[in-house]
């Protein structure tokens, strides 16, 4: 990875990388997929010999400021591995997840108890802090909502006990990610729930009078999917027409388009959008690819970069433009 962001960052000529994330693949899990569990917090051993000390350590020398991690807001997708080290350090729960689109299956899963979640995630977070990440993309986190039941409880009492566990790792990871990485530490990745949206509208009045809030990313859209062809205006349109309400939480949030791929038929277009997004720039792919980021106008002088994201117009609202012989239209805030 250090040796790709090496090359990365000469071809990118004038374009520096200001930060990078390490995404999901550097756990100790069972196994990397939709049902893997979380075994242990530190870093693969078997990926990272020197743990993530040694990979912070060699990026910075190549002039980036910041390293972050992935992880789920339950720890892996899978929650938490009961026959693994975090079993024996922190209270389990075990959980019933449904079918779902994301995982596409069902399952048990082993979570951190709503007792024990505030100590897990200041361990957690007080590790990575040692080794030199300062900020966290924490991705799952509507999957409370995909669990149908809690340690075998009646419907009703699980629901309860569900939505004050997913309370509980809210606050434990929040609460952690300032204490030890400061303000505007968190990408909010697949959060669009009731549960984050309204617990979001509720503290905006807390800092409404804050000038020097720093606000955390929150991700307006699905993935960015590279490879799937149809993909592409849909993410931008729906990126577009999700800023309709998200733009209320911008006490908050800034909003997050999510990164592209240059070096691709469609990475002008995804590179335009993100410009006008209101949010950050950031990209993902191999040292090839980043070749052509330097012949893009990224903040030139004659280019117009927003801090607020735009609003679609009227007209777009309501069809979706991904599939129709018509532009795309919005206003620049």
């Amino acid at each position: 990875m250090v040796s790709d962001i090496r090359r990365a960052n000469g071809a990118c000529g004038q374009l520096p990388f200001s930060w990078v994330l390490i995404d999901d693949g550097w756990q100790s899990v069972d196994k990397y997929d939709g049902f893997g569990r979380l075994r242990d917090i530190c870093a693969n051993t078997e990926k990272f010999p020197g743990q993530l000390r040694q990979t912070v350590e060699s990026l910075s020398k190549l002039g980036v400021g910041r390293v972050g991690v992935w992880h789920t807001l339950w720890g892996y997708w899978g929650g938490i591995d009961p026959t693994g080290p975090l079993a024996g350090q922190y209270t389990l729960v075990k959980c019933h997840r449904a079918w779902s689109p994301v995982v596409k299956g069902e399952s048990d899963v082993w979570l951190i108890s709503s007792k024990s979640v505030h100590r897990f995630y200041d361990d957690f977070y007080s590790w990575l802090s040692e080794q030199g990440v300062t900020f966290v993309k924490v991705d799952y986190q509507a999957a409370f909502e995909s669990l149908d039941s809690y340690a075998d409880k009646p419907s009703d009492e699980s629901r309860a006990s569900i939505a004050d566990m997913h309370t509980a790792h809210y606050d434990a990871m929040e609460q952690a990610a300032l204490r030890h990485f400061g303000a505007g530490s968190i990408i909010y990745c697949m959060a669009q729930s009731p549960h984050l949206i309204s617990r979001t509208l509720r503290r905006q009045q807390l800092v409404a009078d804050n000038a020097a809030t720093e606000h955390a990313l929150f991700r307006n859209s699905d993935d960015y999917f590279p490879d799937v062809a149809a993909s592409h205006s849909w993410h931008i349109y729906c990126n577009l027409a999700n800023t309709v309400w998200s733009r209320c939480l911008d006490k908050v949030f800034v909003i997050d388009w999510d990164m592209f791929q240059p070096g691709r038929a469609e990475s002008r277009i995804h590179a335009a959008a993100r410009m006008v997004s209101g949010g950050p720039v950031y990209m993902t792919g191999r040292a090839a690819d980043f070749a052509v980021t330097s012949t893009y106008n990224m903040g030139g002088s004659n280019s117009v970069i927003p801090h607020f994201p735009p609003l679609i117009d009227r007209d777009c609202l309501f069809a979706d433009m991904s599939k129709v012989p018509a532009i795309l239209a919005s206003t620049i805030a």
